[in-house]
C-alpha cells in the first residue's frame, strides 16, 4: 500500500466529518468526503486511484449505511472499512464486524483514539495486501487492482464481470442465485425482470473462453451458477 493512505469519509453531519478530515489530514494523509451512500457508492465505483479505506457514519441521512457493508466488502476486498457509531454497544459492534467492517468506533470519540485506531487499520492494510491476489488453476485475481489474467495475460473485464468472477471463484463450486448476484454486485432486487446477470455471464464466458481458462462457469436454469475447473 502506498505510504500517503488514501481515504474517503461518508459522513453528513458537517461538525464530525470536517473534524475527521482535519485528523486525517493531521496524519499526512489524502481524504475525500461524501454526505450520502449514493455519493459513496459511486466515488468508490470512478475513483481512478482505489481508495484504502471508507470512514463511514453508521447513519446518513435516514439511510443505515450497515445495510451496504456486506455489499461493499465483497465489491471492494482490499478497502477497509471504519465505522463511526452514535450507538455504543458490544451487540452493535459485533454486528457491523460481522457485516465485514474492520475497525468500529462509538461517537463521541477522542480525537487521539481515532488516530490510533487509523493507523493501525493501515498497518493490517499493509500486511494484508499480500494475500490480496489468488489463484485458481491457470487463472490469477488480483483484488488490489481489480484485474483477472490468465497464464499471466490480463483480460478485459468491466468492473460487473470482475465482481461476478470474484463471487464465484471465492468459493469453488459454491451455487449462487440470480438473485443473489443480482443483490450484492448490481444492489437492487428482482421485483422486475432483467437479463443483466444472463448478459454478463455469457459475455464473461466468452472471454474465459478465448483466453483459454481452466475456469469454466457452470448454471442450472432456476437454480444458480458456479465454477468448475
Amino acid at each position: 500500500m502506498d505510504t500517503t493512505a488514501h481515504i474517503i469519509i461518508a459522513e453528513d453531519e458537517p461538525t464530525i466529518a470536517n473534524k475527521v478530515k482535519e485528523l486525517i489530514t493531521e496524519l499526512g494523509w489524502n481524504s475525500d468526503l461524501v454526505g450520502n451512500v449514493p455519493d459513496l457508492l459511486e466515488k468508490l465505483g470512478n475513483t481512478k486511484r482505489p481508495y484504502d479505506i471508507v470512514v463511514l457514519d453508521r447513519m446518513m441521512g435516514g439511510a443505515d449505511s450497515a445495510d451496504y457493508v456486506a455489499n461493499i466488502r465483497m465489491q471492494y476486498p482490499a478497502l477497509r472499512i471504519f465505522v463511526l457509531s452514535a450507538i455504543d454497544s458490544s451487540l452493535e459492534k459485533a454486528k457491523l464486524i460481522d457485516s465485514g467492517a474492520d475497525e468500529y468506533l462509538a461517537k463521541p470519540f477522542e480525537s487521539t483514539e481515532f488516530k490510533a485506531r487509523l493507523k493501525a487499520l493501515i498497518r493490517r492494510s499493509s500486511n494484508s495486501d499480500a494475500h490480496l491476489n489468488y489463484s485458481v488453476a491457470n487463472l490469477t485475481l488480483d483484488l488490489i487492482h481489480r484485474t483477472v489474467a490468465v497464464n499471466g495475460e490480463v483480460l478485459n473485464l468491466t468492473a460487473k464481470e470482475f465482481l461476478v468472477l470474484h463471487a464465484l471463484c471465492s468459493v469453488i463450486g459454491k451455487i449462487y442465485s440470480k438473485n443473489q448476484l443480482i443483490e450484492s454486485i448490481w444492489g437492487f432486487s428482482l421485483e422486475n425482470e432483467t437479463n443483466v446477470v444472463e448478459s454478463t455471464m455469457n459475455s464473461l464466458r466468452r472471454k474465459l473462453e478465448n483466453a483459454g481458462s481452466k475456469v469454466q462457469i457452470k448454471n442450472t436454469r432456476f437454480v444458480g451458477y458456479w465454477v468448475e475447473v
